[in-house]
């Protein structure tokens, strides 16, 4: 064998092992996304509206919004309930969460 072909075979390797180390799955079920369409609304932040979302891979949901203070709820559920506000700092919420 070659240098260039065991370097390879031995990245390769590498790259194979670290995409799974753990041996978990990175993607949940898809169960929950196949069954009839639904729509739930409710209200995350008192007196304010189009918070921004972001869904973890373990499906914990975070909402962040807020002018002149940055507030943040935390839902562990899929978002059918939500942990109190916490108070993230001053300034204005643009959007971006990540």
């Amino acid at each position: 064998m070659s240098k260039f072909t065991v370097l390879t075979s031995l990245m390769l390797a590498i790259l194979v092992g670290a995409t799974n180390s753990t041996g978990d799955d990175q993607e949940g079920p898809l169960d929950r996304f196949l069954g009839e369409p639904s729509l739930e609304i409710q209200q995350v932040f008192e007196g304010e509206r189009f918070p921004n979302v972001a869904v973890a891979t373990d499906g914990t949901v975070v909402a962040t919004w807020g002018q002149n203070k940055v507030r943040s709820r935390r839902s562990t559920d899929g978002g059918l309930t939500w942990e109190p506000e916490v108070m993230v700092g001053p300034g204005i919420h643009g959007g971006g969460l990540m």
